[in-house]
């Protein structure tokens, strides 16, 4: 950080996750800073942390800027994908972050690390998935209670604070911003919802906890081999074989849909009845109609 009006350095910051660091964390550009935001509703509190950088290694982190030997906070964004970029309200009371797999969260930061620093991570209000590639940009909307997205799937999206889809710029379906029953919610981008890193973490897809005992209680097991599910089928004899063989209709008779159909419009059900309603054998179905000679009336003169 410098200082503007001497043109000197003011404080030099650094992150203790920079230790250790290998060839390819300096290639992946996990370990670079490429977002900072200044919390100006606190710039004349020397206790609070001022000063939201993103990274390294997807972590966030909060600095004071007159105490910067170590931050006052950090903590891991999800599945400690790196954070592309970062918003805050106006009175600074939420953070807005998003990361490289298109993921939005949205944090409650109006306490946090207001009188020094703090361990705990602050809570998440929302967090949904936007995009399926890193987000490029995002912007609060705050007179609409909303944000927009930008993304390198070429996409604009806009959306409310609570993860609400409103719908994508250039979509043939307008929406009214003053009309919430006019938002795409509760649909969603339709790649988003069929990607698979959109599906959320569960024990039946992550596995079973190794930490668990093998006798525990809530492991999934296998049927023994001996259970099958079995459907119960129709028995047949020789009497219905031989009546099927003989009549060719009673099979048809008993069915529905476009077989039946197609046994009515051919004639083959002359004389068959489907319960109680009748077959008709006629080979169109316009024959049944009933038609009406038409009288013809001389027009009225209107005086």
């Amino acid at each position: 950080m410098w200082n503007v009006t001497s043109g000197r350095i003011f404080t030099r910051i650094k992150s203790d996750l920079l230790k250790n660091t290998t060839t390819h964390d300096l290639s992946s550009g996990e370990l670079s800073v490429s977002k900072l935001l200044f919390l100006q509703s606190r710039h004349d509190k020397r206790n609070s942390a001022s000063l939201v950088t993103n990274g390294p290694r997807g972590f966030v982190h909060f600095w004071n800027i007159f105490d910067s030997k170590h931050p006052y906070a950090k903590f891991q964004n999800k599945d400690l994908h790196h954070i592309s970029c970062m918003e805050t309200s106006p009175d600074n009371d939420i953070l807005v972050t998003t990361d490289a797999k298109g993921f939005v969260t949205v944090w409650c930061i109006e306490n946090f690390c207001l009188d020094g620093p703090q361990e705990n991570t602050p809570e998440i209000i929302h967090s949904w998935r936007a995009h399926i590639q890193e987000i490029t940009s995002v912007s609060l909307v705050v007179n609409f209670n909303c944000l927009m997205t930008s993304s390198g799937d070429c996409t604009v999206r806009l959306w409310t604070l609570e993860g609400h889809f409103v719908g994508t710029f250039g979509q043939p379906l307008k929406w009214d911003i003053y009309d919430p029953s006019s938002y795409q919610h509760p649909m969603a981008p339709y790649d988003v919802l069929v990607d698979p890193a959109s599906i959320p973490n569960h024990p039946v897809f992550d596995g079973l906890n190794d930490d668990e005992d093998d006798d525990g209680g809530n492991q999934i097991t296998s049927p023994p081999s001996n259970e099958r599910i079995r459907f119960q089928t129709k028995q047949m004899n020789d009497v219905d074989i031989k009546e099927i063989l003989e009549s060719p209709t009673a099979q048809i008779a008993q069915s529905s849909g476009k077989r039946l159909r197609h046994a009515r419009l051919r004639g083959e059900m002359n004389g068959e009845m489907f319960g109680e309603v009748p077959l008709w054998s006629d080979r169109s179905a316009y024959k049944s109609l009933r038609c009406y000679e038409l009288e013809e009336v001389s027009p009225t003169n209107n005086t």
